[in-house]
């Protein structure tokens, strides 16, 4: 596994990540035309003010999953190796690791719903820096242990990650029915 070999590394967050996002975003729209429908950035290089890995994650959101394939060689010329679905199904997964800053393109159809719980996370650290402040020293200490060990290292931050997720569900949720205005069901 590709993982195993890259030691973890995380860096102080670095505000050109988000710059690095945006110009990597518009090579991939100018590739995919229309048959992209939208893009995130997400991941920890997305919070503000937390330590990351420099790789910055695009979620990519295509019309159409199994036309993602018909660019595996154009990807290739920009860098990426392709990783097909990488134990996510219904992913295509691409992945260009540069320096400074690498990416990885996670590129789901528009149809599955499984992509909010990238943006749920995204948006609950951000909202909630206490939560980011906690996901950020849980990974330093989980680098620390499992620095030669990547697999290991996303493993051991899965339940973490899973609290999360549940709690942003509810934060949403109190979100939307807080700004219902009566009659609203």
């Amino acid at each position: 596994m590709y993982q195993a070999m890259e030691p973890v590394v995380l860096v102080p967050h670095d505000p050109a990540w988000s710059e690095e996002y945006q110009r990597e975003k518009s090579k991939i729209r100018d590739l995919l035309g229309p048959l992209l429908i939208t893009t995130y950035h997400v991941g920890s290089t997305s919070v503000p003010d937390i330590k990351a890995k420099p790789i910055v994650d695009i979620l990519a959101l295509v019309r159409d999953i199994d036309r993602i394939e018909r660019f595996n060689e154009e990807f290739e010329a920009m860098g990426y190796t392709l990783r097909g679905e990488a134990g996510i199904e219904g992913r295509r997964f691409f992945r260009k690791h540069t320096h400074p800053v690498g990416f990885h393109l996670h590129f789901y159809d528009v149809t599955n719903d499984s992509v909010r719980k990238y943006i749920d996370f995204r948006d609950y650290l951000i909202a909630h820096p206490g939560s980011a402040e906690e996901y950020e020293e849980l990974k330093m200490r989980l680098a620390a242990k499992y620095g030669d060990d990547r697999p290991a290292y996303t493993e051991a931050k899965a339940e973490f990650i899973q609290e999360i997720l549940e709690t942003a569900l509810d934060w949403k949720a109190s979100i939307f029915s807080a700004n219902e205005s009566p009659g609203q069901s």
